[in-house]
């Protein structure tokens, strides 16, 4: 079994494929390498995510499921903790313009300002090696209603 590194992976979006980045820095964070084009290679044939690497807001359980990831959908209302801050919390955000939904990681709370948060964000990375530098997002608690956020739990599966 692996154990959480300290340091994240953050891991760069291909193509559309925020949900699977999301995925790959998950899995990295805990000693498991997969890459998104190899999650797509395998997902796509089994219909659960596009070949550009999109995945369906009712396909994050499934896709999970198929990586070795418990996964649960949190509640509306769900406030946000500090426990949270281990990497195991996503936010899907409803964007409007794209009529997709961006999947971040919660990463902490926004030092200079309360009302926000930091995400780890697959679209405003560096991946280049040795390690990615993520500049970090920036998401307002008060967009919540209005972009319709939903929040979801990842947990690395433990098997017995």
């Amino acid at each position: 079994m692996s154990s959480l590194r300290c340091e994240r992976k953050i891991v760069t979006n291909i193509g559309k494929a925020c949900f699977l980045a999301c995925m790959e820095s998950f899995l990295a964070d805990h000693g498991i390498e997969e890459s998104q084009q190899e999650m797509i290679d395998r997902l796509k044939t089994k219909r659960l995510c596009r070949p550009d690497g999109v995945v369906d807001f009712n396909d994050f359980g499934p896709v999970c499921g198929n990586l070795g990831i418990d996964y649960s959908l949190l509640p509306v209302d769900y406030q946000i903790s500090p426990s949270d801050c281990d990497g195991s919390l996503l936010i899907s955000v409803d964007e409007k313009a794209t009529q997709q939904r961006h999947v971040v990681r919660y990463w902490q709370p926004y030092p200079e300002d309360p009302g926000k948060i930091l995400v780890m964000d697959p679209d405003l990375c560096d991946n280049k090696p040795p390690h990615g530098k993520m500049i970090p997002g920036i998401l307002d608690l008060k967009d919540r209603d209005a972009k319709k956020w939903s929040f979801h739990r990842i947990r690395q599966r433990v098997c017995s």
